[in-house]
């Protein structure tokens, strides 16, 4: 049995590459970053409701308007060569590799 941990990608200064630091941060901070690192394996991490606009602390770039910058960053780095795969994908090539 292999239990496969995929680990949130810290950015420069241990930021990670999370959705609640792109929506507190915004997508230029990000496209920033990557002009000083560019890591050869990135983990996005989300939670469902960054995407429903509510109220309250951290509800900064909530909803639509966090939707908006995911696909900026997205495409964003697809355009400097990221390839985006699922977690069972990534465990299927490194069960192949062992």
């Amino acid at each position: 049995m292999i239990i496969l941990e995929i680990p949130n990608t810290p950015m420069l200064g241990g930021i990670p590459f999370a959705a609640t630091w792109i929506r507190r941060l915004g997508v230029g901070f990000f496209k920033f970053l990557f002009v000083f690192k560019k890591p050869d394996f990135l983990g996005l991490t989300m939670h469902s409701w960054d995407g429903i606009k509510f109220e309250g602390k951290s509800s900064k770039n909530s909803g639509e308007k966090f939707l908006r910058q995911l696909d900026e960053l997205l495409g964003f780095l697809k355009e400097i060569g990221y390839e985006f795969k699922s977690g069972e994908k990534i465990y299927g090539e490194f069960c192949k590799n062992k």
